[in-house]
């Protein structure tokens, strides 16, 4: 389905000898084949056929679900809301309209005691509309639960008359500053070019542009580096974040 997981997760998935999760109708009974690791519920699930695949597979918003329901430690707090902005942008791509929390939440409550109740419903609360990459749902995160005010979220940037320039990844519309994540499709020359113009119109409309990079949300001196810069910017008191 698409849903973004850690890196250590896929490797697992990925591999030969992985143990593949199968769920079935409940007066089905539970596969118990070699590996294979049964599951009974599906009649309380939506399915779907991922285009070209063949496979009936449980569908987006009950598979978010499930992840939140795997052993503990399995995946953090963070991890479920870039699941789960990945989950809405499919959902509301699917509708042509922003409906994917809705669904999200609305499949969480149906749920009857579920597994993770508490940390799905701490990640559905920061889940949002209109995240693009995995990246820009973990730096958000780094500011959120380091005390910044949230950012919107691939917003329209204006000038100072109102007139539409660009859209941000990471929008402070206050303080005019806007964070703009560097993937690697960036570093194509055509692509660099089109960046700076764009920088550059950016800044001679007033907005303050700050460079972000996959290095900087990892814990360490270089995201600590980088809060401290986008406080300053943000003309926040770095004694009322969380840097660390």
């Amino acid at each position: 389905m698409g849903i973004p997981l850690p890196f250590t997760i896929e490797q697992c998935a990925g591999a030969l000898d992985a143990t593949v999760d199968v769920i079935a109708r409940t007066d089905d009974g539970m596969s118990t084949r070699d590996g294979v690791r049964g599951h009974r519920g599906l009649e309380l699930r939506a399915v779907a056929t991922p285009h070209g695949t063949g496979l009936t597979v449980v569908d987006l918003a009950d598979t978010w679900c499930d992840l939140g329901e795997l052993p503990r430690g399995s995946l953090s707090l963070t991890d479920l809301v870039v699941a789960g902005d990945a989950v809405v942008a499919q959902l509301d791509a699917r509708f042509s309209k922003p409906v994917g929390r809705t669904i999200l939440e609305r499949t969480l409550k149906g749920r009857v005691r579920p597994r993770g109740a508490v940390v799905l419903r701490q990640a559905l609360a920061l889940v949002r509309h209109r995240v693009r990459s995995p990246m820009e749902s973990r730096a958000r995160l780094m500011f959120v639960f380091a005390g910044f005010p949230e950012p919107e979220v691939n917003a329209p940037l204006t000038d100072l008359q109102g007139g539409w320039l660009a859209e941000g990844d990471l929008v402070w519309r206050a303080q005019r500053v806007v964070g703009e994540y560097q993937g690697r499709d960036h570093a194509d020359p055509a692509q660099a070019s089109i960046d700076s113009f764009r920088r550059q119109l950016l800044e001679d409309n007033m907005w303050r542009v700050k460079d972000l990079w996959s290095e900087d949300t990892r814990h360490g001196a270089r995201r600590r580096t980088t809060l401290l810069s986008f406080a300053n910017a943000l003309e926040l008191d770095p004694a009322s974040l969380i840097l660390d």
